[in-house]
């Protein structure tokens, strides 16, 4: 749809079909790379969930963003004690670049740079 001033505005159909973002990110430490993706509106409400029922301390509600977030490899819900066990800092790294690809934390914008946004 057209408005006057040259204004194109997305279409319902277009909206509700619109994909997530993907983004590879190289851990160095491992030498290798993993493929994350944005957060759904239905993923971040099952961490909010279990965080407001204290069900989660902060670092694992960044490592439910992660799994919510990791499409390769591929994790789920009972990957969250394996992923306690790992390198602190590394967890931190790749929950901060999943929360950051969501718009979810102050690295959004480092992320947009580097993807030339």
């Amino acid at each position: 749809m057209l408005e006057p001033q040259g204004k194109r505005y997305l279409t319902r159909d277009e909206l509700l079909r619109r994909g997530l973002r993907e983004r590879d990110v190289r851990v160095e430490q491992w030498d290798a790379t993993v493929r994350l993706r944005s957060l759904t509106v239905g993923a971040v409400q099952r961490i909010m969930q279990a965080d407001q029922q204290g069900k989660i301390n902060r670092f694992e509600l960044g490592l439910m963003a992660l799994i919510e977030s990791m499409i390769e490899p591929k994790l789920d819900a009972g990957d969250l004690p394996a992923l306690i066990e790992q390198d602190a800092d590394i967890m931190a790294f790749l929950s901060n670049e999943a929360l950051a690809l969501s718009g979810m934390s102050d690295r959004r914008q480092a992320v947009q740079a580097a993807e030339g946004n």
